[in-house]
C-alpha cells in the first residue's frame, strides 16, 4: 500500500510580496512524517549538523520520502535553500515486528519516521486584483512527491 506522508509547514517569516511579478518569499519549518513498521530502532537527528552516526547504522538506511517544489522561483541561485537540517527522527511502535521490546514506545501503535528542516524560498503564485483595493491573496506553496518512488506514497 502507498505510504501516507503528512506535511506540516510552520511559517516563520513572510516577506517580499511582489504583486507585479506574482512572487513572495517565506521562511518555514517543514516536517514530513509517515508510518513505517520496518523502522525498528530509535533515531535522533540523523543528518543534522554535528551528527556522527556511522554509515552502517540502520538509521541511515530507512526509507524517507523526497519532495519537490513545483512553484519555486528558479531563475537565480539561492532562491530556495535548506537553512538548517534538523534531521531524521523515529519512534518505534508496538507493531514493528523486527524491533526489540526495549526499543518500542508503548504509546505508539505503528513506527513513525519524520524529517525536520528549516527552509527559505522564493515562490510564484497566481494573484488577482478584481476587488482592489480590498483584494485578499492566497499565497500558494505546492509540494509534490519526487523521484522514481513517487508512486509509493501520497500526500
Amino acid at each position: 500500500r502507498p505510504a501516507n506522508v503528512s506535511i506540516t509547514m510552520v511559517l516563520d517569516d513572510l516577506y517580499n510580496i511582489n504583486e507585479l511579478d506574482f512572487t513572495f518569499n517565506i521562511g518555514f519549518t517543514l516536517v514530513l512524517s509517515w508510518e513505517d513498521d520496518r523502522i525498528s530502532t530509535r533515531c535522533t537527528a540523523i543528518g543534522a549538523l554535528g551528527d556522527n552516526t556511522l554509515p552502517s547504522d540502520p538509521c541511515n538506511h530507512y526509507w524517507q520520502p523526497k519532495v519537490s517544489w513545483p512553484n519555486v522561483f528558479q531563475y537565480d541561485e539561492g532562491e530556495f535553500e535548506v537553512v538548517e537540517e534538523l534531521g531524521f527522527h523515529t519512534e518505534v511502535g508496538l507493531g514493528s515486528p523486527r524491533a526489540e521490546d526495549k526499543n518500542k514506545n508503548a504509546n505508539v501503535e505503528h513506527s513513525i519516521g519524520y524529517r525536520v528542516q528549516r527552509i527559505k524560498g522564493h515562490f510564484v503564485t497566481p494573484m488577482g486584483f478584481k476587488y482592489f483595493p480590498y483584494d485578499c491573496q492566497n499565497l500558494i506553496v505546492r509540494v509534490r512527491a519526487s523521484r522514481d518512488d513517487a508512486t509509493i506514497y501520497r500526500f
